[in-house]
């Protein structure tokens, strides 16, 4: 987790899309909090899309 303004310039650094992602309800460890559906969910549609499936 970092602070909005520190998402803010890790994605201006970032050549090509940038998603960012708030993550309200969970807190130190974003994986282990009410959020990790959302994190898993979406990390695996992000890696189908680029991969198009072949992994």
């Amino acid at each position: 987790m970092v602070d909005p303004s520190s998402a803010r310039r890790l994605a201006d650094r970032c050549d090509g899309p940038v998603t960012v992602r708030e993550l309200a309800r969970s807190y130190h460890v974003a994986l282990l909090d009410y959020d990790a559906e959302q994190i898993i969910t979406e990390s695996l549609a992000f890696a189908r899309d680029r991969f198009n499936g072949k992994w």
